[in-house]
């Protein structure tokens, strides 16, 4: 089914049109193609970050808090002098929060955090939310050394894919997942799940207004962020950081992603990520 929702791709793509196949909704949608997915009729008094794996993660809490002088929700509530939510891994806290947000979307995810009326339009309509994406290939390289630092996942890079396919390939089933290493095994499955996907809300929509791509970060957050009255464009600067306890991936190593990669690697990527690589426009 992939395969030919694949091809369906290459002919959408000149009417500006992709395909998402979602396996954990078991459910296809049809979107129209753009990074400015959803327009902001706010006052830009509330951010919310709606942070991906891998995609800047720590970068981007770094700049929440150093550039913005942001603190955490349970400390403050959003005014204009704190226009933030940092959304993060807020549900994986616990193996039962985390199997009981396993079937939501990262958006969806992310609305937990925020303690404010949600049901009041004239609320919601001012908080905006905005995303970092990144190119699948390298995405799925960077997953690979997160999980074997982080979550001991000690695979070869194939063996990580074709770790991840099996999971993907169930729909993101976590009903089995139990034991002492269940929330470490919920943990390395965030990196599995489609970008895409991830920014949907109940509606199946593309619910965040801006979408960054990791590769031209500082100037995508500055055109995205530049609307609140916080923002000093003048000394703007992304605080690229790491946050990981282990400094001896290849990537810090300086070493490119490409070189891990196969025919049949490359194939696994694309099988599954399809719909991140077609709609955010990325290559190999």
């Amino acid at each position: 089914m992939d395969k030919i929702f694949k091809k369906i791709n290459r002919w959408l793509k000149f009417v500006n049109l992709s395909v998402c196949c979602s396996k954990i909704k078991n459910k296809f949608f049809i979107f129209y193609k753009t990074l400015s997915p959803k327009k902001y009729s706010g006052d830009f008094s509330v951010g919310c970050y709606v942070g991906l794996p891998k995609c800047a993660h720590s970068s981007v809490s770094s700049l929440a808090k150093e550039t913005f002088d942001c603190r955490w929700l349970s400390e403050d509530h959003p005014s204009p002098e704190f226009p933030w939510f940092f959304c993060s891994d807020h549900h994986l806290q616990t193996l039962e929060l985390a199997k009981k947000t396993s079937n939501l979307s990262e958006f969806e995810r992310a609305e937990l955090t925020i303690d404010l009326n949600l049901e009041d339009p004239m609320v919601y309509k001012n908080i905006y939310f905005f995303t970092v994406v990144r190119n699948p290939y390298s995405w799925m390289h960077g997953s690979w050394q997160e999980c074997k630092e982080m979550y001991e996942m000690n695979l070869s890079f194939k063996e990580f894919l074709l770790a991840v396919k099996r999971v993907h390939d169930e729909g993101f089933d976590s009903s089995d997942v139990e034991g002492q290493d269940g929330l470490r095994t919920m943990r390395a499955r965030w990196h599995f799940r489609p970008q895409l996907e991830s920014l949907l809300d109940k509606k199946n929509k593309i619910s965040v207004h801006s979408i960054v791509k990791i590769e031209e970060l500082e100037a995508g957050l500055r055109d995205s962020l530049r609307g609140f009255s916080t923002f000093y464009e003048e000394s703007f600067q992304v605080p690229w950081s790491n946050v990981k306890p282990h400094g001896e991936s290849h990537k810090r190593l300086g070493r490119g992603y490409r070189e891990f990669y196969d025919k049949e690697t490359r194939e696994l990527v694309e099988s599954m990520y399809w719909s991140d690589i077609d709609f955010f426009d990325y290559e190999y």
